[in-house]
């Protein structure tokens, strides 16, 4: 292992954000972004997104709407665990990218 993932295995996994951060896609369907996320919380400045949060549908052969589902067990977002780069998502898709300076424990 490298300095740099034991560094990062130290960190947690980056915390995901409104509409900036894609998730990976699955099958015939293509990464989408958060469509809902915390009103009151931020990470560089842009909403941070929770269990519970959806979202853009994404379409392929039939159209679904994809929610978090798993979290943080530790960091909380507006009472919620906060969503992080690799968490799933409801559909089968998975989270990817979040905030290079904001992570939350694995």
């Amino acid at each position: 292992m490298s300095n740099l993932e034991i560094v990062m295995s130290l960190k947690g996994k980056q915390n995901i954000r409104l509409g900036v951060d894609a998730s990976r896609g699955h099958g015939c369907f293509s990464p989408t972004v958060p469509a809902t996320a915390s009103m009151t919380v931020f990470t560089d400045q842009i909403a941070e997104v929770r269990v519970s949060d959806k979202y853009v549908p994404h379409c392929c052969k039939g159209c679904h709407t994809p929610s978090v589902t798993v979290g943080a067990r530790i960091t909380y977002t507006d009472q919620l665990p906060t969503h992080r780069s690799g968490d799933p998502l409801s559909c089968g898709d998975t989270s990817s990218n979040g905030s290079i300076s904001t992570f939350s424990d694995t």
